[in-house]
């Protein structure tokens, strides 16, 4: 049986570190899912969440909204917790792995393994809401990229209706973006928008004009 979360606990950890985020992308179209805070300025969701071939790329735009209360039948907001909207951030994520059959509505399980997204931000947000940890163990609609945990832990993150991506498999290439994305907490001048490929991942920096 289902329970729903209430305003005082989304107020606290866990729950104040999972929230949705709304994701615009360059042919505006908008999609929401759910992320986690994992680190003082990093949130990890699904790579479907940041990139989507059919829509233009990676996305433009994004929104957070940590410890809300989201009502998926009508679609409305009836909390919106912490809302957050970066100026600046930066993506990692593997959109050649996750997307490497011709069909990009559905996922293979090989797909899933790498649905992975850290986006780095420009504000310490878990510093005023604290964060979860990550661990490398292998491991329904709108609850794509949100956290697997084990206690405080988050080992993985949603990607389709039956399936993780366990962040096990990536795990040292997003230990290594989440102290790049501490860059971001001081920039003065960011760098414009740039792609880095290696191994096949691939970081994006955006900043907003």
């Amino acid at each position: 049986m289902l329970t729903e979360v209430t305003e005082h606990d989304r107020n606290k950890q866990p729950y104040s570190n999972i929230g949705l985020i709304r994701v615009t992308f360059p042919d505006g179209s908008h999609f929401k899912g759910t992320c986690s805070i994992v680190g003082k300025n990093d949130i990890l969701t699904a790579t479907h969440m940041v990139y989507s071939p059919d829509h233009g790329g990676w996305a433009s735009e994004y929104s957070f909204y940590f410890g809300a209360d989201y009502n998926n039948q009508t679609h409305q907001f009836e909390d919106y917790g912490f809302e957050y909207t970066p100026s600046k951030w930066a993506v990692i994520a593997w959109p050649e792995q996750a997307f490497a059959d011709s069909d990009n509505g559905s996922m293979s399980f090989t797909e899933t393994q790498y649905d992975t997204a850290l986006i780095g931000v420009n504000d310490a947000i878990g510093d005023t809401l604290g964060w979860l940890g990550m661990s490398p163990m292998v491991m329904g609609s709108g609850s794509s990229g949100g956290p697997l945990l084990m206690d405080d832990y988050v080992v993985g993150v949603k990607s389709t209706t039956i399936a993780w991506a366990d962040i096990g498999h990536v795990f040292d290439d997003l230990v290594v973006g989440m102290n790049n994305n501490d860059s971001l907490l001081s920039q003065i001048n960011p760098p414009a928008p740039t792609y880095h490929s290696r191994r096949g991942d691939y970081r994006l920096f955006f900043t907003r004009n």
